[in-house]
């Protein structure tokens, strides 16, 4: 099991690195934006290793993701979520995306904004057949005028199309006048650490 899981944890370590632009930043500049990346895997894996059925509570994950950006920055941040149990995949996947967001959130929105505020909320769903589905929403509220981008980078890649395909789920990011807002849905059992 050990061999499996650093096999994975590995090998998602080199997509990060490989997917990391270079294009248009600095030696420094790519080599802080992976090890922002590579922190938050490092969270969720750790938080994998601490518990003791292999579940990580996605409340504390949230929290320990995002507590850089609400020391450091103007906005605060909201976090409404239920306490389930997240598999070591879900978790990372988890982390990674909430990063991103905040990162994101802190350069070009809400968290760079003098009153911006994030709005972090989770809830689970009957799925039906016994299944739970746990749904997120990122909200940025009194941030800048979001626009879509025009070329996606890797972090848009990630949350729109990684993320959601790594937890066999769906997410959307929504350009809005007043924030960003994102929103990811995805099943929470079979999945296994």
């Amino acid at each position: 099991e050990l061999g499996h899981r650093v096999r994975n944890l590995l090998g998602l370590v080199r997509a990060l690195a490989s997917r990391t632009s270079a294009e248009g930043r600095t030696a420094e500049e790519f080599r802080a934006a992976f090890i922002d990346r590579l922190h938050a895997l490092s969270v969720a894996e750790g938080l994998v290793f601490a518990g003791t059925d292999d579940r990580v509570d996605p409340v504390a994950l949230a929290r320990e993701v995002l507590d850089p950006y609400m020391r450091d920055g103007p906005a605060t941040i909201t976090i409404d979520g239920a306490s389930v149990g997240l598999s070591g995949r879900q978790a990372r996947m988890f982390g990674l995306a909430l990063h991103e967001l905040a990162t994101n959130a802190m350069k070009h929105g809400a968290l760079g904004a003098s009153d911006g505020s994030v709005g972090l909320e989770w809830h689970t769903e009957d799925a039906g057949e016994g299944r739970e589905l746990l749904a997120l929403t990122w909200q940025e509220a009194n941030g800048p005028e979001i626009t879509p981008p025009e070329r996606k980078g890797f972090g848009t890649r990630l949350l729109e199309d990684v993320v959601a395909h790594e937890l066999g789920g769906e997410a959307q990011l929504v350009y809005g006048q007043r924030g960003l807002s994102y929103h990811l849905t995805f099943h929470l059992d079979g999945d296994k650490p």
